[in-house]
């Protein structure tokens, strides 16, 4: 293409050569405009789409010349496909313009629109009028020709999909019916008939699974159904795959595999059925096949598309629970780990070749690996786990700046803790971390530890050495979440802990006490720390905390621009009842300063409805008993209850990480739960700000 025509013009400029095209009366087609506009838009002057009369010219001369001249169809085809493909992105993100006001584009489209089904319908249908029809959006038409347009491109994607002639089955009408079914659940104002044709449109994916054998027709229909079903937008949309259709697809795969040659895309289309047989695993009944699954995709381990070795890791673990066959699980759960282990280049654990999505997906993977079957892999071959501490879980800050990254080798690393890897390998790789200049690795340092120290007392003894090695104030109450579980659970019996940590919280009190205020602290942190104060400390340490609390919860209270609004306020509400609570705690169990502790809870008004009622409720019990501190504290401190719920205790439960088979199941198709893992909420370990 001659390079002056990638001359960026103004659309003035094209809105003067369309209007002197037009009154030249030629009817030869405009070739010239057609390869500039091609070339404007290639170089990125998207600004010609908000311009309607632009976009007319371009419809009319494809309808005009189309049929009769082959260049003229495919410029104007190109330039319809990119107009309607970057149209439908700009008004996604609100860039779209009105352009020319006395253009009616649903008189244009009523043309262009049979035009582009019968094209697309074709024995040979043109796979850019296909690709046009699935871009158009409801922002080019009215409701009413929006409607006509999805009801006339339904009925050409359920003739194609209907077809029993492999030929007809284009893949390229496979993956329209993603935008298809979006268009009819927009355009459908009654939405029973909206879910019946998304069902009939479902209901021949499912067909064409059953009918052909062809790689590239069953890998288009399984990453199709899979990108509808993986979100819960369609409900309704569900499967249970067949043992014929297991069947088949394993078939498949071992053909291609048995090719002595076949180029990457290929291997490529494997990885989608791969995650199909992972989502919809087989029936109960038929679970008998499940060895043949994992004997045909093991192969597909060893390869180098990351993409297919990551499915195929999946699919195996998804399956291996169902074999019953300990001595083949055994080889094939070492084998994966060993995959994990040539899987990257590094050096001093640290990845050579960046490809950090794809690392992350390995994490992710290795993380189902050793929660289903770490205790085998360490009893058989311990060695291993040693590989994968060195490149997994070793974290390098100045290579790992990706919080999901650290996150997941966190993760893994307590995972591994608890399967039986070293203890002084483990601390080895935490208390650096702790000193991080970053707070945030820092934080989860702290917590990992934490939560270790609670469910193994042998890392009790780290507890005191981490305290002193905290040097943010702002890390230094998440230490106070383990003292409260410890306590609840064991006992205060780590009198050593305990005191070194009050005595450094004392030592920064007045920096601490700010930043509760300024609500910098984690809420989770916050309640902890003042429930320490009132199990350990003295009732001063707590009446100096009162203005920080109460400058924090006017603060958070008045806050009304969170996303979720309401769970913030009510964590204020625990806060403020923590506070209070801890504060008579404290005083009935060390007898001091007891009148301003009661002039304090006297002073209410500020406090919500329920807050009022508790300050109510400890006011009659410290009446009825008299101001006795014997009576009192037989009221008041009563043996603690435990601080895991059922489901919390299970979690606990050491051999089994707190997993039914079902979590399991369910963490396979969709990885990065983290809540697995960790003994308290894990979005408040790692996914809150």
């Amino acid at each position: 293409m001659d390079s002056k025509l990638y001359t960026r013009l103004k659309v003035y400029e094209f809105q003067e050569e369309i209007r002197s095209y037009n009154d030249s009366g030629t009817t030869r087609p405009p070739l010239s405009i057609l390869k500039k506009i091609i070339a404007n838009l290639t170089v990125g002057n998207t600004q010609l789409i908000a311009y309607n009369d632009i976009f007319a010219f371009v419809c009319r001369i494809t309808l005009q010349f189309g049929d009769q001249n082959e260049g003229v169809k495919k410029l104007g085809m190109l330039i319809l496909e990119m107009f309607m493909s970057t149209a439908y992105k700009s008004a996604r993100s609100g860039k779209s313009g009105t352009g020319a006001k006395d253009v009616d584009l649903d008189s244009v489209l009523s043309q262009l629109l049979p035009y582009l089904v019968r094209d697309a319908g074709d024995a040979n249908g043109d796979v850019n009028a296909l690709r046009i029809l699935g871009a158009v959006d409801s922002g080019f038409m009215s409701t009413k020709m929006f409607s006509n347009y999805t009801n006339q491109l339904w009925v050409l994607a359920n003739e194609k999909l209907s077809s029993d002639n492999e030929e007809e089955v284009r893949i390229e009408f496979i993956h329209v019916t993603i935008r298809l079914i979006q268009k009819i659940a927009k355009s459908e104002a009654d939405k029973e008939m909206a879910e019946d044709k998304i069902k009939v449109i479902f209901s021949k994916l499912v067909n064409i699974l059953n009918k052909f054998d062809n790689i590239q027709i069953l890998s288009s229909v399984a990453e199709t159904m899979l990108d509808l079903t993986l979100t819960n937008k369609y409900p309704y949309l569900r499967i249970q795959l067949t043992m014929h259709q297991v069947s088949k697809l394993i078939s498949v795969i071992t053909q291609l595999r048995s090719k002595p040659v076949f180029n990457k895309a290929e291997f490529g289309r494997v990885a989608p059925i791969l995650a199909l047989l992972t989502k919809y695993k087989i029936d109960d009944a038929n679970k008998t096949i499940s060895k043949d699954v994992i004997t045909c995709v093991r192969p597909f381990m060893s390869g180098t598309n990351l993409s297919v070795v990551m499915n195929s890791i999946k699919c195996v673990i998804y399956y291996l629970g169902d074999t019953h066959d300990e001595n083949f699980n055994g080889k094939v759960i070492v084998e994966i780990v060993k995959v994990f282990c040539r899987l990257f280049e590094f050096e001093d654990g640290k990845m050579v070749r960046e490809n950090r999505t794809v690392f992350f997906n390995c994490l992710r993977n290795l993380i189902l690996v050793v929660i289903k079957y770490g205790d085998e892999i360490h009893r058989k071959n311990g060695d291993i786990f040693k590989n994968l501490i060195q490149n997994y879980v070793c974290v390098h800050e100045e290579v790992d700046t990706e919080t999901y990254i650290i996150d997941s080798k966190l993760e893994l690393l307590y995972l591994l803790s608890i399967k039986g890897i070293e203890d002084e390998m483990v601390i080895r790789i935490l208390l650096p971390l702790v000193r991080s200049a970053n707070p945030d690795v820092s934080y989860k340092a702290i917590r990992t530890i934490g939560n270790l120290a609670v469910r193994e007392p042998k890392y009790m003894d780290v507890m005191a050495e981490l305290i002193e090695k905290v040097s943010v104030e702002k890390n230094l109450l998440a230490i106070s979440i383990y003292i409260k579980d410890l306590t609840v659970l064991h006992g205060p019996s780590e009198e050593k802990v305990v005191s070194t940590y009050l005595r450094r919280v004392s030592s920064s009190k007045d920096r601490v006490h700010g930043m509760i205020a300024a609500a910098d602290f984690k809420d989770e942190d916050v309640i902890s720390y003042i429930w320490v104060l009132g199990e350990f400390g003295g009732v001063g340490d707590l009446l100096e905390l009162r203005g920080a609390v109460w400058s924090r919860f006017e603060l958070r209270s008045r806050l009304v621009d969170y996303d979720d609004d309401f769970r913030h306020k009510e964590m204020q509400h625990f806060i403020m009842d923590m506070y209070l609570t801890s504060l008579v705690k404290a005083w009935v169990r060390t007898g001091q300063r007891g009148a301003e502790v009661l002039a304090l809870m006297r002073d209410t008004e500020k406090l919500s409805r329920q807050l009022s009622r508790r300050v109510t409720f400890y006011l009659q019990v410290i009446h009825a008993c008299g101001g006795d501190q014997a009576k009192l504290r037989t009221v008041l401190l009563l043996p603690k209850m435990p601080s895991t719920s059922p489901d919390e205790a299970a979690a606990a439960d050491e051999d089994s990480c707190g997993l039914t088979d079902e979590t399991v199941s369910e963490l396979c198709t969709v990885f990065g739960s983290l809540a697995c893992v960790y003994l308290r909420g894990v979005h408040s370990v790692f996914r809150n700000g």
